[in-house]
């Protein structure tokens, strides 16, 4: 699933008040406990970290001269 920076917003803010239930765009979760918010709140933390983590490659370049 893509997470996106309003999602974590939202698990943050019911983190800090306490509350169990969330509310997302287009559905509502009801956690069982704080610890089950803040592994939610890893895995939207490790979801967008991969998401904007930039690929790298490496060219290597050879003019065909072997002694």
């Amino acid at each position: 699933m893509a997470y996106t920076s309003a999602d974590l917003i939202v698990i943050e803010r019911a983190i800090v008040r306490g509350e169990t239930t969330v509310q997302f765009a287009d559905r509502m979760v009801v956690y069982k406990s704080t610890s089950d918010l803040l592994r939610a709140k890893a895995e939207i933390v490790a979801g967008l970290a991969a998401a904007t983590r930039k690929r790298q490659s490496l060219g290597v370049a050879d003019k065909g001269f072997r002694s």
